[in-house]
């Protein structure tokens, strides 16, 4: 024993522990402050899943080198397998992985600089490095991204953790790609002249791989030039990137697919990758295991978000509230990854153009402005798709001349009217069941928005505006005791419904309804649209029409030519608002056909009502759309008892109601008819018109279903049929399939 080291006996006070603790077995010893939070953050000592503490000690890269786990010598075909490799585990790391155990678990990325005589690797790797910080930097812009979605987390990595791409790494990154793929080139044409088949493909595909690194690249640095992206140029890129990846052949590595359960703790057969190299860098709990794509289903994630990408690109193409809006549904319902949808709302901020954030008190980063003739920089215009208050103010029919002269009550209406817009949009652009969150949290913001435009309704400066346009405004008057409710807070009556509707439907696409309160779900949806259709009714009948025929005869030929296009666009809003309605009342009509069909399950026995083991019917009313009620005023909120009183059948048979239903849906048939013919709908998007071909088909569908159950009850009236709800023809609305026993 070391004289030097004085022990103390504790077994007493072990014993005296022992004793103390509750008979009970598996009982935790904690103090007072340990909650359930400590508790799903603790690391358990000793279990190897959580403690790294655990798992042998992995070798450095200086000693997996000295191995010869890199070799610097390699053969066209190694480098091959190594770049794909690194493709493999970049899409990888898109799908949430951690860099350290994905991209820069190759022992290459860590020190590049042992291979600067392979040009190939060389550029490649350096490129990919670079492409990691652009990648990083999009994301952290962009805005829309979780924890579950990326992981952006870099420390002790050779990357650069800055916001952006410099011109001076691009200077460096270009022409060591421009250099090997000249040298890939040339080896692929020198060894087909020598007749070696097998490695001039070879020195293609690496040269496919390398442009697709490199319009890649290229895409990105040009979409992060903070004040003035060069989205023709990232387009132009992004498109090169696709046709280079949609060119490479199968079949050129021997490793075309790394292991389907690879994960943080498994290694790679290819030469020059550990796991663990880098696993002193991480948490001291493991990183959750990750799935590793094959080669194949790398690919075939970079072709879709490549493509994404490009569709990120297509917000260029809108010039208004209504098309950007559209644009961000359809967008949102490719289920995009992060990257596209990252790009997609860092180029509606303004700060990516140089411009203040709506209601932000701190400068813009400086951006490149034009020179005005008196030699003075012109600020920054922004785009025609950023959201502004201008088109906000043409959504609301609002003149340019009215421009800064309504009120400061109308332009706080506006100001706010801007960040409650780009809060959806924001929203649109997030995860799913990130997206019914925030859809839910925003209604906050629609109702004090709905205040706001109470106020500036009401406003005198808005009521001169009012009077001096010719804007009739029934509600206004007064005139029948209705709620003095004016053309703006109907505007946001109307996005209002909107974004409540997109919170409710979402949940049949994260499938968190049960069948048996679809009545429930339905009605409630039903009464939105309702709202909606009512709210968009009052627009359309109530605005101005800019300019009288009769009147532009007299005008100057300029004159003409400005009232024209002021009557063309007051024709396309009129349009467009009829469009909605009818996809509203379309919508109407589909639910209240679901809401009787589900009463008629119920009446004759086939359906019941959710009967949960702690709640009844009300509570569970109120689970779903109390938040509502707190959150905002119009749409009034509707109560329990008025939706009970609502489904309550009476006398009906289930057979009646059946036929209820029939009609409901066949009245929704004729409204997409109406919509698919009519002339009058010429602003109805293609987008649109897929949509109406599915909601007739699901709509022709149920009315055959409840056709054949009301065969089905009258003539076995003892044989109840079974009945399923398939999602497949539509995302929202399910098409009814009936077995009878004797199916």
């Amino acid at each position: 024993e070391d004289p030097n080291i004085c022990y103390i006996p504790i077994g007493d006070l072990l014993n005296e522990a022992r004793d103390a603790l509750p008979g009970t077995t598996g009982t935790l010893i904690h103090n007072e402050a340990f909650s359930l939070f400590e508790a799903m953050s603790a690391v358990e000592i000793g279990n190897i899943k959580m403690d790294t503490g655990m798992l042998a000690t992995p070798k450095t890269i200086d000693e997996l080198i000295a191995d010869g786990a890199a070799p610097s010598e390699l053969s066209v075909d190694q480098v091959l397998q190594i770049v794909d490799r690194l493709i493999a585990l970049e899409a990888t790391w898109y799908n949430g992985g951690a860099l350290a155990s994905t991209v820069f678990s190759c022992l290459y990325m860590l020190r590049p600089e042992r291979i600067q005589s392979n040009a190939a690797l060389y550029a490649y790797c350096t490129a990919l490095k670079d492409t990691c910080s652009a990648v990083r930097a999009l994301v952290m812009q962009g805005g829309v991204a979780e924890e579950e979605d990326f992981n952006i987390h870099c420390f002790g990595l050779p990357i650069d953790e800055g916001v952006g791409v410099s011109s001076k790494q691009e200077d460096k990154v270009l022409p060591l790609l421009s250099k090997a793929l000249d040298l890939c080139e040339e080896m692929a044409a020198s060894e087909q002249q020598a007749g070696r088949a097998r490695e001039a493909e070879l020195h293609a595909a690496l040269s496919l791989r390398l442009q697709l690194r490199r319009e890649l690249y290229m895409g990105l640095t040009a979409s992060l030039k903070i004040g003035s992206p060069d989205l023709e140029a990232a387009q132009k890129h992004f498109t090169k990137a696709l046709a280079s990846l949609d060119a490479m052949p199968q079949g050129h590595t021997q490793e075309a697919e790394p292991p389907a359960q690879a994960s943080s703790d498994s290694s790679s057969s290819v030469v020059g990758f550990d796991d663990n190299v880098n696993r002193h860098l991480l948490a001291p709990a493991p990183p959750r295991a990750i799935k590793v794509f094959g080669l194949c289903e790398a690919r075939s994630h970079m072709r879709t978000t490549l493509d994404h990408l490009l569709q990120a690109l297509q917000v260029q193409q809108c010039a208004d509230l209504g098309s950007l809006l559209s644009w961000a549904q359809s967008f949102s319902l490719l289920r995009p990854s992060t990257l596209p949808r990252s790009l997609a709302h860092m180029l509606l901020l303004p700060r990516t153009w140089g411009l203040p954030d709506p209601g932000s008190t701190d400068p813009p980063k400086p951006a490149p402005s034009s020179t005005s003739s008196s030699g003075t920089k012109a600020p920054p215009t922004p785009p025609a798709w950023m959201l502004t208050r201008d088109m906000v103010r043409e959504s609301c029919a609002l003149e340019p001349f009215a421009h800064g002269k309504l009120g400061p009550d109308v332009e706080m209406f506006l100001e706010q009217s801007v960040i409650a817009l780009g809060n959806w949009v924001q929203a649109l652009l997030m995860n799913p069941c990130r997206l019914r969150r925030r859809l839910r949290r925003g209604l906050e913001d629609w109702g004090n928005l709905y205040q706001h435009a109470l106020n500036a309704d009401t406003s005198d400066q808005f009521q001169a505006y009012m009077r001096k346009v010719g804007w009739q405004w029934v509600p206004m008057d007064g005139e029948g005791g209705q709620d003095p409710q004016g053309p703006l807070a109907t505007w946001v009556e109307r996005y209002t419904a909107s974004t409540m509707l997109s919170h409710l439907l979402l949940g049949f696409e994260l499938e968190l309804y049960e069948a048996k309160e679809y009545n429930m779900i339905y009605w409630y949806i039903s009464m939105l649209y309702m709202s909606q259709r009512t709210a968009l009714q009052q627009l359309q009948s109530t605005l101005p029409a800019r300019t009288q025929s009769k009147k532009i005869a007299n005008k100057k030929a300029e004159q003409q030519q400005a009232a024209s296009a002021a009557q063309q666009t007051y024709q396309r809003r009129q349009q467009a608002l009829l469009a909605e309605t009818l996809q509203a009342e379309l919508s109407h009509y589909l639910c209240q056909g679901m809401v009787r069909v589900m009463l008629a399950l119920k009446a004759a026995g086939i359906q019941s009502d959710p009967d949960p083991p702690f709640n009844g019917l009300a509570q569970r009313f109120d689970q779903r759309f109390a938040a509502f009620h707190n959150l905002v005023v119009r749409p009034e909120p509707v109560v329990f008892e008025t939706y009970a009183a609502s489904v309550n059948i009476g006398s009906h048979t289930p057979e009646s109601v059946l036929q209820l239903a029939t009609d409901a849906f066949g009245m929704a048939r004729k409204v997409i008819k109406f919509l698919q013919t009519s002339s009058q709908m010429a602003a109805v998007p293609a987008s649109v018109q897929v949509e109406l071909k599915a909601l007739d088909r699901v709509a022709a569908q149920n009315m055959l279903a409840s056709t054949v159950l009301v065969r089905s009850l009258q003539q076995e009236p003892g044989n109840l049929p079974k009945v399923a709800f398939d999602f497949q023809h539509h995302r929202h609305y399910p098409t009814l399939a009936v077995k009878t026993k004797g199916n």
